[in-house]
């Protein structure tokens, strides 16, 4: 047996759970709280300067944009955390 196949059956299934547990938040987390935060900026934004819905579409892309750039970096280093 090689040592990668000896390294990945040495981790227990308890690791592999906790790690799809880790994912799962960290990546709700992510994409969640920017949304949020996007949305209660734009809609803030455009009330106060009568821009409706402009700048709430504006930020929610935006943050969408950096979102997936967060999410693709993160989903690298899960990667390799679960070879």
């Amino acid at each position: 047996m090689s040592k990668p196949e000896e390294a990945k059956k040495s981790r227990s299934d308890r690791y592999y759970y906790w790690l799809a547990i880790r994912i799962a938040v960290d990546f709700g987390a992510t994409i969640g709280i920017p949304a949020i935060l996007a949305a209660l900026l734009g809609q803030r934004l455009d009330e106060w300067l009568g821009s409706e819905p402009a700048l709430l579409i504006f930020c929610l892309v935006v943050t969408f944009a950096i979102t997936a750039l967060f999410i693709i970096k993160k989903a690298k280093h899960y990667a390799k955390l679960y070879e």
